[in-house]
């Protein structure tokens, strides 16, 4: 098994004191973990954890010891904040879940404890309050509610539940009462919207799906119906305030406000719908078209397109698994830039738009008489491309977003931080 080069280890140990990194990537290979930052500095070499798991946008990291099973909380500058003694963290925004022998409890970002680990299970509803059950909450037995504030002040909320609570959105938990209905509980532990729905969603934006004997609809966080329940499925967006819910029925695709349920666009015989980017997608018997949130046909798919979508003013077609180059690039007018096994956004660099590529060798299999490609294993490179479908680099084991500028990188030799435009951050090279 390859490693990091030893020689590494011992930068952890000659660092100087600096700020907090504003930006910092773990990268992972073997049984080693470091942190670097988005200037390509080393913060953790390799042999101190063995994982690191992103918590926050603000450089918060769960790590694991080398030769531990346990987690503690470091910052991105690579400093511990706790002992490493915990099973899991997690972090809302506010505050981060600590898992210790099976209990629950909170700590603020600086590793202070502010909650013991008392509780089966603890949700923070946020501004210092929790839900929390004290009992085992996969049982059969009614659970016991409780509230809890960060000073651990304990409350009796006087209800009982099913199931639940819970991650909060916007302040509200789903959870299910007794009766087996969904509702929402606020932060006092009290139903903020009564249960009586068959299924609920979590609240986004301001509005979350739900359930019941006549469809699904969605409501405000006021639980009252912003859509009516319908026949269908129903899907919003979580990040798109703007954007209109799709409804698909056995007869076609609905775009409906999300304001007061009013119908902007309908697609007779479509069978599917989706957002992408900005715009959404829509599959029916003549292939794929691609629409606004007005309903406007953007662009259609070709012959054999299976899917489409948008790529900061650009669009990637996806063919049926007949072909072998199954994903094409497309410019703002629909032409044809380039074909390749897999494509995805990697992301902007200087205003240039970069996407990610994938090539494989093929193997031909038939499975009940129909003739499929299959990847050779192994085989697999990546590499990043412009829009004018230039290659910028090629020949990386790995590529992976990591939801900010970078993405990390891996060749048979290195591993290390690039950017959307191909240049390389930081590079680790590996050793036998």
């Amino acid at each position: 098994m390859r490693r990091l080069a030893v020689t590494l280890i011992a930068l952890l140990f000659l660092l100087p004191c600096r700020a907090l990194a504003a930006e910092s990537y773990a990268l992972r290979t073997g049984g080693s973990a470091v942190l670097a930052d988005a200037d390509g500095h080393l913060l953790v070499g390799a042999g101190v954890y063995s994982d690191m798991i992103r918590l926050s946008d603000d450089d918060l990291f769960a790590a694991r010891a080398v030769g531990s099973a346990q987690y503690g909380l470091i910052s991105g500058d690579g400093l511990a904040l706790t002992e490493f003694v915990y099973d899991k963290l997690s972090f809302d925004g506010e505050t981060v879940i600590f898992a210790q022998n099976g209990m629950y409890g909170a700590m603020d970002t600086q590793g202070t404890v502010k909650i013991e680990p008392r509780y089966t299970r603890l949700i923070p509803m946020g501004e210092g309050m929790f839900l929390a059950l004290k009992s085992d909450p996969l049982d059969d037995s009614p659970d016991a509610l409780y509230t809890v504030a960060e000073d651990g002040g304990e409350h009796s909320a006087g209800i009982r539940l099913s199931y639940g609570p819970f991650p909060a959105g916007q302040g509200l938990s789903v959870a299910v009462a007794q009766s087996g209905l969904y509702g929402y509980l606020g932060a006092d532990g009290q139903w903020g919207v009564e249960p009586q729905f068959v299924w609920a969603d979590t609240m986004h934006l301001g509005r979350a799906r739900v359930s019941n004997e006549a469809g699904m609809g969605l409501i405000g966080l006021d639980g009252a119906w912003l859509i009516e329940p319908r026949a269908g499925r129903l899907i919003v967006s979580d990040k798109m305030e703007d954007a209109p819910a799709l409804c698909i029925d056995e007869d076609g695709v609905s775009l409906l406000s999300t304001a007061d349920g009013a119908q902007i666009a309908r697609f007779e015989g479509a069978w599917n719908a989706a957002f992408t980017g900005s715009l959404i997608c829509i599959e029916d018997e003549s292939g794929v078209f691609l629409i606004d949130y007005a309903g406007n046909i953007v662009l259609s798919g070709g012959a054999g397109a299976e899917k489409l979508n948008e790529l900061g003013g650009y669009y990637i077609e996806r063919l049926d698994a007949s072909e072998d180059q199954r994903f094409v690039l497309l410019d703002s007018d629909g032409a044809e830039i380039g074909r390749w096994q897999e494509l995805t956004f990697a992301g902007r660099y200087n205003d240039v738009v970069y996407a990610a590529f994938s090539t494989y060798d093929t193997q031909t299999a038939e499975i009940d008489g129909l003739t499929f490609r299959d990847e050779v294993s192994g085989s697999r490179r990546y590499g990043l491309i412009d829009m004018t479908g230039r290659v910028v680099i090629d020949g990386l084991t790995s590529l992976k977003a990591t939801g900010r500028a970078l993405l990390t990188a891996e060749t048979d030799d290195w591993l290390g931080l690039i950017r959307p435009d191909g240049t390389i951050v930081i590079r680790l090279d590996k050793e036998e």
